[in-house]
């Protein structure tokens, strides 16, 4: 599934640490990357985090497109989603999930995917 992250400095291991460490930057309350190799068959990392407000919001997703194209990450498909309180951003490998505190709650990925190894970023 490598297939965006090509350059060697572009590996997915080390651009998902990279990432979980700017978004905890920002910010970001409970980030926290989810190592989802051999558990998930259409992505490998998921990387979560927490947003304050809807201002915040905004400004993570603006933050996370100008941090993809200084990675070098193609913008062709960097989808956008949001369900109520969840934004989802897909990298193909890589796939970013923004939630408010009551939609981390609700939806409990950590759960979900319990058997991911995780790292964990404090703000």
């Amino acid at each position: 599934m490598d297939v965006m992250f090509d350059k060697p400095s572009n590996a997915p291991e080390t651009l998902v640490q990279e990432l979980g460490g700017y978004l905890n930057d920002l910010k970001a309350k409970d980030v926290l990357v989810m190592d989802v190799r051999g558990l998930c068959t259409w992505a490998d990392w998921f990387v979560l985090a927490t947003y304050n407000s809807q201002g915040h919001l905004k400004g993570l997703v603006e933050e996370l497109d100008v941090w993809a194209v200084a990675h070098d990450i193609p913008s062709g498909r960097p989808k956008k989603k949001q369900v109520n309180e969840w934004m989802l951003i897909d990298w193909n490998e890589v796939v970013v999930h923004l939630f408010s505190d009551k939609a981390r709650q609700y939806y409990e990925l950590e759960k979900l995917w319990f058997n991911a190894k995780v790292t964990h970023y404090s703000a």
